[in-house]
């Protein structure tokens, strides 16, 4: 019986497929036809209706390409097919913020409770008071999601969630930990930000983020209120499911996820990010991206929103958002250059996706790259691994790929990212396989859930 542990064991050799990843990939971004087969893969196995991929190559020429449907007739998923873009509204909120910290109109430390009125009390603990950054960078000790939103109509969670609510909550509200202490990702708390903001300048958050974001940008399909224009370009939303949903309003905690936008708009924000010396807003987002605060994990650091992840070594900044039925990613490599931009009209994955697009050196975990791996390999895994007292899992070849379940049943299907590294396909589950000093197979390492997802998913 094999056991599932690898202490003191030795990884098997992956030099045959980094290799093979990195003559296909190059140092950049892939080539069209490359990215179109691995959105292939995703729309074609039923994970995503149609995904739309934009990038910013080394010369500053944009390519654009999709794959799927955009689930109206007649209407092609291309660069200006609108999409709700969920929670990357967040970084238009901290580019707000920049703007007003340097324009002196308001300061980071700030407390949260001098932007709101006097009845509203907000939480504290230990003497210690939200501030500004903190609702900024995921610190504020509010939770991710506030308890009293009741979903009187599911399709639309946050359409009835109203100021008063959001004031009543606050009030209430005990913190279980001190603000700053720790990232908590807090929808609460950028809506929260968001609120505040429009309410100093006076103007709705739409009003403010299109005078303090969008028009700088020249990004004329990006609003919460879809145009004429817009509309006649929204694709329909879907869920896991694949069946249909409709857009989310969030009149309320609009700075959290209320925006909707085209590809071609969002490769204009894009290019602003990945340039800070020129342009109307360079200042400002260069303040958006610098290390506030520790992140989720120990490879992750928070900006005023961002996430900025190092990987391979490199620094990504990144982050992702997903509504009802729509599904977005935008980061990039500031070491690198490298990019991407992820549109979904559906809920299923993409982020792994863009992570690999923002650093093509890893293996993507999509058929088209899977290594071909010799047959003597992959017998050589077949086997029982006792992965706990009471739990055995059994590793079969079916004469095309190894498969993993139950002792006796057929198990589900292995893909392989290298001649070790296998992964699940729909559940977040992987493995590796270890062989001793003399070349045996003796064990396996399961990794499930938050400790194989990467980047980590953040909503």
């Amino acid at each position: 019986m094999k056991v599932a542990t690898h202490r003191y064991l030795v990884p098997l050799a992956v030099l045959g497929a980094t290799t093979l990843l990195a003559t296909a990939v190059g140092a950049h971004a892939p080539d069209n036809a490359a990215i179109t087969a691995i959105l292939k893969r995703r729309v074609d196995s039923g994970t995503n209706k149609g995904i739309i991929a934009g990038v910013i190559d080394p010369d500053g020429r944009t390519r654009v390409v999709s794959y799927g449907t955009s689930g109206v007739a007649g209407l092609p998923l291309d660069e200006h097919a609108v999409f709700e873009i969920g929670s990357v509204t967040k970084t238009f909120t901290a580019t707000i913020l920049a703007d007003m910290v340097l324009r002196g109109e308001i300061a980071l430390d700030d407390p949260a409770q001098k932007y709101l009125p006097a009845s509203v009390r907000m939480p504290s603990r230990n003497g210690r008071v939200i501030a500004i950054r903190d609702l900024a960078t995921h610190t504020s000790g509010l939770p991710k999601i506030p308890a009293n939103l009741v979903q009187t109509d599911p399709q639309n969670p946050y359409a009835s969630y109203s100021v008063k609510d959001l004031y009543d909550y606050l009030s209430a509200y005990q913190l279980t930990r001190d603000p700053g202490a720790r990232f908590e990702y807090s929808y609460t708390g950028v809506g929260l930000l968001g609120h505040i903001l429009f309410l100093h300048a006076n103007k709705s958050y739409e009003q403010l983020v299109t005078e303090r974001v969008l028009l700088p940008l020249k990004m004329n399909n990006t609003r919460i209120a879809l145009t004429p224009t817009m509309r006649a370009h929204l694709v329909q939303g879907h869920d896991k499911a694949g069946d249909a949903k409709e857009p989310w309003d969030l009149p309320t905690i609009a700075g959290a996820g209320a925006l909707r936008a085209d590809m071609h708009d969002l490769l204009l924000y894009l290019a602003a990010q990945r340039d800070t010396v020129h342009g109307p807003l360079a200042k400002a987002i260069a303040l958006t991206h610098q290390n506030f605060h520790a992140g989720p994990n120990a490879a992750t650091t928070v900006g005023l929103a961002w996430h900025r992840e190092q990987l391979n070594g490199k620094l990504v900044i990144y982050h992702s958002g997903e509504t009802g039925g729509y599904h977005a990613y935008i980061g990039f490599n500031p070491a690198t250059g490298a990019n991407a931009i992820l549109l979904s009209n559906s809920t299923g994955p993409i982020d792994e996706i863009g992570s690999k697009l923002t650093d093509p050196s890893r293996l993507l975990k999509d058929e088209m790259l899977e290594p071909t791996i010799a047959r003597s390999i992959l017998e050589s895994f077949v086997g029982n691994y006792q992965v706990r007292p009471d739990v055995v899992f059994a590793v079969t070849f079916d004469g095309a790929r190894l498969r993993i379940g139950a002792p006796g049943k057929t198990g589900s299907p292995l893909y392989a990212e290298n001649e070790s590294t296998f992964y699940i396909k729909g559940p977040n589950a992987g493995l590796v396989f270890y062989r001793s000093l003399n070349g045996e197979v003796i064990g396996l390492d399961l990794r499930t859930g938050d400790e194989y997802e990467w980047p980590p998913r953040v909503k």
